[in-house]
This record gives C-alpha cells, sequence and structure tokens, in this order.
C-alpha cells in the first residue's frame, strides 16, 4: 500500500532534504570513536496522564513512555494500559490523547516551558492488538494526525519533540506504514522526529529487519529486549547481546540505531544493563538511574541523553563494560 507512489524511505528521503539547514540527516549514521560519552535514554515506563509526566520529570526521566490504545477500526482513543500490569503499579490511569500531547507540547516546544531542556523522547507503544487488519493502516493514520494536531502543529522543527512509534509486531506494519506516509503528506519535516520499534519479544530478529526492508526503512530504528519488571531480572540475556551486535554491525542490513531494555528496576539490574552497553533503558524508576548514571563506574562513559542528541544516531565506540558479549 502506497500513499501518492511514495516508498517509506522516499518519505524519509524527502524530509533529510529538506532538514538539510538544520545540516543534519534522516540517515543513519555512528559518531566516531572517543568524541562523546554514550547518551543514555532514561525512560519512565507507562506514563499515561499530565500528573505522571511531571512526576517522571521530578524523578529524573529524560523520555517518557505512553500506552496508546485504539478501537477495532483503527481510531487512537485513550493514554491507557489496563491489567495486568507492572508489580507495584496501578494499571488503571488514563488520559484523553489530546490533553496528554498539548500538555507536552506546551512544557517542552513552546518558549520558556518548564521541560524543554529536559524532556527528549516521546516513546509511544502502539497497542493495536484488537485492531481488525484492515484497519491497521488506519490506525496508523489517525495516530499521526493526532501527533501533528495536538503535539507539532505550530512548532518549529528543531523544537518539535522526538516520537518513537512502537509496534507489538512484524504483523502491524501496515501502522507504521500508515503513520509515515501521513506525516509525510501533511507535515513532512516531523519525519525527522520520527523513529520506528518492534517491541515484543516473540518477534525474532531477522523477521524485523524483513519488515524494515519491505517498507524500505533504513534508519530511526530502536530495538528492544525486555519483560515485565516482575520477572525482567530473570530473563536470559542472549537475546539482548544478539541485538546489541546487530547495532555495532557494519553489515549491509544492520537494522539497529538504539538499543534499549525494558522493564528495570532493581539497581543491580540498572546497572548491568549499562554495563552491556544498552542506549536506553525503560524503568518504573527512573529516580534511580538518574542516580546510578552519576556513580564512578559510569560517568566517564556514559551521560543522560539532552535535547541535543540525535536519537536515532548510532554510537560505536563504545562495546559495553559485560563479557558476556563474547559468549
Amino acid at each position: 500500500m502506497a500513499l501518492n507512489s511514495c516508498s517509506v524511505s522516499r518519505c524519509f528521503a524527502f524530509a533529510a532534504v529538506l532538514c538539510s539547514v538544520l545540516r543534519q540527516s534522516l540517515s543513519a549514521y555512528a559518531i566516531p570513536r572517543g568524541l562523546a560519552r554514550r547518551p543514555v535514554y532514561n525512560i519512565a515506563h507507562m506514563v499515561n496522564t499530565i500528573e505522571q509526566v511531571d512526576e517522571a520529570m521530578r524523578l529524573g526521566a529524560n523520555a517518557i513512555e505512553a500506552d496508546v490504545t485504539f478501537t477495532a477500526n483503527g481510531t487512537a482513543s485513550w493514554f491507557y494500559h489496563g491489567a495486568p500490569c507492572d508489580c507495584f503499579r496501578w494499571c488503571d490511569r488514563h488520559e484523553e490523547i489530546p490533553a496528554l500531547l498539548e500538555y507536552v507540547r506546551r512544557t517542552t516546544s513552546a518558549a520558556g516551558g518548564k521541560y524543554n531542556e529536559h524532556l527528549t523522547l516521546l516513546f509511544l507503544d502502539l497497542k493495536v492488538t484488537n485492531v481488525l487488519p484492515q484497519y491497521k493502516y488506519r490506525a496508523g493514520v489517525d495516530i499521526a494526525g493526532k501527533l501533528i494536531r495536538h503535539l507539532w502543529s505550530g512548532v518549529y522543527t528543531w523544537n518539535a519533540m522526538n516520537v518513537l512509534l512502537s509496534i507489538r509486531s512484524v504483523r502491524d506494519g501496515d501502522v507504521l506504514r500508515g503513520a509515515l506516509h501521513t506525516i509525510y503528506r501533511i507535515m513532512p519535516l516531523m519525519l525527522y522526529k520520527t523513529g520506528v520499534d518492534v517491541g515484543n519479544n516473540d518477534q525474532p530478529l531477522d523477521a524485523i529487519r524483513d519488515l524494515y526492508l519491505k517498507l524500505d526503512i533504513r534508519g530511526h530504528r530502536w530495538q528492544g529486549d525486555g519483560a515485565t519488571n516482575c520477572v525482567s531480572y530473570l530473563r536470559p540475556p542472549g537475546r539482548l547481546y544478539s541485538i546489541i551486535r546487530n547495532r555495532q554491525s557494519e553489515a549491509p542490513h544492520h537494522y539497529v540505531e538504539k538499543v534499549y531494555q525494558w522493564t528495570v528496576d532493581i539497581p543491580g539490574q540498572l546497572r548491568g544493563s549499562l554495563r552491556k552497553g544498552v542506549d536506553a533503558i525503560i524503568t518504573n524508576r527512573p529516580d534511580r538511574l538518574a542516580a546510578i548514571l552519576r556513580e564512578d563506574e559510569f560517568r566517564d562513559v556514559v551521560r543522560p541523553a539532552t535535547v541535543y542528541d540525535n536519537p536515532w544516531t548510532r554510537f560505536d565506540d563504545f562495546v559495553g563494560m559485560d563479557s558476556g558479549m563474547d559468549s
């Protein structure tokens, strides 16, 4: 399915040309070794109300993850997770989509916004499992339209919030296609601010790579691994190591720019994740991760990401301190 004969890669390429005035490219590239510490995205988990945005920022997060629920016909209806959810969390908090997006816009993209130097990324978990297959493209169109109207409208490109669109399965690829085509058609510069992710652990990494090849998506790709905080400490690290190796690969079909782990709350596990070399951690305790990033072990090799970092840039200079990478 195409919109005005535009492949996803052509959409991204067009946005890259328009963004040349910003001296930045939409292509994935690697920062040369030794130039910087790895910027880490401290992503507060399940931030589905305005009050929770403020709480996450007080606790030291520099990014937030929110859950978008849809009706069966592809209408994005609420920020809401629902039960079951993580241990020690209230699952039913919710907010209307326009209200939360407009709050993020006011506090990050407007002049003098209280979070405009602190909130770097909005990670949207697009919960489209109940959307009928024939409406998945429409679901992408709908959430993109809401982002354009309520988050990006009237905002200069360089002040606009970065958004990561995360689908559960490769079977949801039409959601990404619908969203990217809509952004290209209405507000193409915002493709520079948009990334993609396939988040569920049961998806083989080769299948995710093949989806991106099919959609001709060649950059702005995150990939994560993990489990609910109730059991994440029990999850074997093999898949996460495979993702990190993909990020470091120079092979033509590498597809990972950023690696994240979810949902990690235990201090020892947070440290272990940083040692492996991840770029981001989704956590219910951003205060703990913020403190750990300041510890002697980490402060010379990683740092909190800032609004001046590009969340779509691949860092190759830091493999990780965990020798498990070699096993």
